[in-house]
C-alpha cells in the first residue's frame, strides 16, 4: 500500500445508457459492480473513497467515505465528482487515482504502474491507454495540479476529463491487454462481461 496516495471511484453518474439504474450497485456475481474497482484501490491507496449522488447510504455500507457533487459542480460530469472530493483527502494524500465505477476488470496493477511512471515522470498527471483508445477516467494526478480544475470549469465550460488532462500535459501510460479495460455501459454489456469472465 502506497501511504501517500488516495483513491477516489466516481460512481456519480445517471446510468442513462443503462435506463437510469445507478450502474455502481447493478450485480456483479455475489456483489455489485463496483466492488472489483473498491478492492483495488484498497489493496493499493491509503485512504478510499467512492463519488456518488444517488443511494449514498448504499455506498456507505462498504465501509469508505462517500462525497456527493457540491452544489456549484453539479452537471459537471465525472469531473465534478474530481472538484467535489479533492479537498476532502486527508492532507497527508500527495497523489489520487481515479477509477470508474464500471470497469470490474481492472487489476492493481493498473494503479501500480500509472503510480510508477508518475513518480518517475514531471507530468502533472497520467492516464491509461490500450491500442483501441484513451481511458481518461483511469488516470492519477499529483494533488497539486488540481488547483487549476476550478478555473477550468469555469472559463471553458467544458466537463471532458480527456480535455482537462490533455490541458494539463497528462502524459498516456501505455497497457497491452485491453481486455482489463472494459467498461460496462449498458446492461447486454454487463450480462456478456459476467458470462465470460471466471471467477
Amino acid at each position: 500500500m502506497n501511504p501517500t496516495l488516495g483513491g477516489l471511484i466516481l460512481a456519480g453518474g445517471q446510468g442513462s445508457r443503462m435506463g437510469y439504474v445507478n450502474k455502481g450497485l447493478q450485480p456483479w456475481f455475489t456483489g455489485r459492480l463496483i466492488h472489483p474497482a473498491l478492492q483495488v484501490l484498497q489493496q493499493e491507496c491509503a485512504h478510499v473513497a467512492i463519488s456518488a449522488n444517488h443511494d449514498v447510504p448504499l455506498y456507505q455500507t462498504m465501509g469508505v467515505e462517500v462525497w456527493p457533487d457540491a452544489l456549484q459542480w453539479v452537471g459537471c460530469g465525472p469531473l465534478a465528482g474530481v472538484i467535489s472530493s479533492v479537498a476532502q483527502f486527508p492532507k497527508h494524500i500527495e497523489t489520487i487515482q481515479i477509477l470508474p465505477c464500471d470497469a470490474p476488470l481492472l487489476s492493481t496493477r493498473v494503479v501500480k504502474r500509472l503510480n510508477e511512471v508518475l513518480q518517475g515522470s514531471t507530468a502533472p498527471a497520467v492516464y491509461a491507454q490500450t491500442r483501441s483508445q484513451t481511458h481518461p477516467v483511469i488516470c492519477q494526478l499529483r494533488r497539486e495540479t488540481l488547483v487549476n480544475l476550478a478555473a477550468f470549469l469555469q472559463q471553458t465550460g467544458k466537463h471532458s476529463i480527456r480535455r482537462w488532462l490533455m490541458q494539463l500535459g497528462a502524459e498516456a501510460v501505455w497497457f497491452e491487454d485491453e481486455s482489463e479495460f472494459a467498461n460496462v455501459n449498458d446492461v447486454a454489456t454487463l450480462k456478456v462481461l459476467q458470462m465470460t469472465t471466471s471467477r
